[in-house]
């Protein structure tokens, strides 16, 4: 009898001990968010793809264009793409154009196309697209859509004929960005010497970015067309 006494009677501090053990358990915040950290990695995420192209709808006289830019979802809106944006910035240029003109003689040959490129220009406008479609801007919402997609190559875009031989790859944001600036427009026309590049002391980086687009390594964008008649292949989702 007093074996079955002590036998239930150390079963009841056994239980006893184990509900206080569960109750400090309950009531520790940081057990508790071990075991919700622990159960969420024995759930399967779902990988989310990540967006790193933007297709840029637009209309010119021969119909509609898309052109398909390597840049995040972030930049994928008509703020990144207008980089002169208003009259002063505009001003700006022209200024420090003239300030080139006249103090580094070996530059005339590349500021004199220069100055007419900005000649006609309307604010908001973008030089990306002045020199890809000639436009002068003012670029504004409703002329344009933007879509996000995954890459240009998922689109069928990395190929003939949308391409040349020579392409390697397509810009991203950051050397986007790093094309606007005076400087970078300068040393992107054909005929800024090698002694305009010296006299300004350009940045080897930005010399051999800007010749890799101009010898067409490098590529600012793709663009393809939605219909026959334009001077751009028919996009791959258009046949």
């Amino acid at each position: 009898m007093n074996l079955r006494k002590r036998t239930l009677l150390s079963g009841f501090w056994i239980c006893i001990f184990l509900f206080d053990c569960i109750q400090e358990n309950e009531s520790n915040p940081s057990l508790q968010l071990a075991l919700v950290q622990s159960q969420l990695q024995m759930i399967p995420r779902r990988g989310i793809p990540e967006l790193k192209a933007c297709l840029v709808n637009t209309r010119i006289a021969s119909g509609t264009i898309t052109t398909c830019y390597e840049v995040e979802k972030e930049s994928c809106n008509l703020d990144f793409f207008n980089n002169i944006t208003t009259p002063t910035v505009l001003q700006n240029r022209r200024d420090d154009l003239t300030f080139i003109s006249i103090n580094f003689p070996n530059c005339a040959a590349g500021t004199a196309p220069l100055f007419v490129k900005y000649s006609n220009l309307q604010t908001p406008a973008s030089m990306l697209w002045k020199d890809s479609f000639g436009f002068d801007g003012a670029n504004v919402e409703s002329q344009f859509q933007f879509t996000n997609q995954k890459t240009c190559k998922d689109l069928g875009l990395e190929t003939s004929p949308f391409v040349a031989e020579e392409f390697s790859r397509l810009l991203n944001s950051q050397e986007l960005s790093r094309l606007n600036s005076i400087e970078a427009e300068l040393v992107l026309i054909p005929t800024t010497s090698a002694a305009c590049k010296n006299d300004l002391n350009f940045s080897v980086n930005l010399i051999d970015l800007t010749q890799n687009i101009k010898n067409g390594t490098f590529l600012r964008g793709i663009t393809c067309a939605y219909q026959t008649g334009s001077a751009y292949p028919i996009c791959p989702w258009s046949r």
